[in-house]
């Protein structure tokens, strides 16, 4: 409730409060998702059998980077590895706003809904290090032909856990955006 001394701003720009509010809003959902979510991978390679909060295993971190906004705005001349891969869009609603946030990267959905289905696997080539268990004296290149592979990856979910985490926070954050508008000294 306001006090006697404040009034209402005539000029309050409720777009770019909750355009403030959910960024930060935002930003608040990706860094719990990669740091409460997501564990670091290191060299810990092969198949992942944890499921449950926090086993989801931050290998490149590229799906951490998308969420978090840590990619560059600009990709570098010649590569598309520094585009951004996060998905940060607001829309007017009847009811208000919505604010879509996600990433791009192709393998989120999967980790975080998981994945049960045959996926098609282009030609490609890789470093074999490993031969029949046996490591090798240098990596040997080799051609992977096209071939199709059944896909099970149980879901490890992060953002939705995320955002339950910080509802609360997110909502005392558009409270306050709003505030900042609605109520000025006089």
């Amino acid at each position: 409730m306001p006090s006697p001394k404040e009034v209402l701003n005539d000029g309050a720009d409720f777009e770019s409060a909750g355009r403030r509010a959910l960024s930060k809003g935002a930003a608040l959902i990706g860094g719990t998702a990669t740091t409460k979510y997501m564990r670091t991978g290191g060299t810990d390679v092969g198949p992942n059998n944890q499921t449950g909060i926090g086993s989801l295993r931050r290998q490149t971190g590229r799906l951490a980077r998308s969420l978090t906004g840590a990619r560059s705005a600009q990709p570098t001349p010649g590569s598309l590895r520094a585009a951004p891969e996060g998905v940060f869009d607001l829309s007017p609603t009847s009811g208000g706003v919505q604010l879509t946030y996600g990433s791009e990267v192709p393998y989120a959905g999967a980790h975080e809904h998981g994945l049960n289905q045959r996926v098609n696997v282009n030609t490609h080539t890789r470093q074999q290090t490993h031969i029949f268990g046996r490591e090798l004296d240098s990596p040997m290149t080799v051609r992977v032909h096209a071939h199709s592979r059944m896909m099970n990856v149980p879901a490890r979910p992060y953002l939705e856990p995320a955002l339950r985490d910080t509802i609360d926070d997110i909502k005392d954050i558009v409270a306050e955006e709003a505030k900042i508008e609605i109520i000025e000294d006089s």
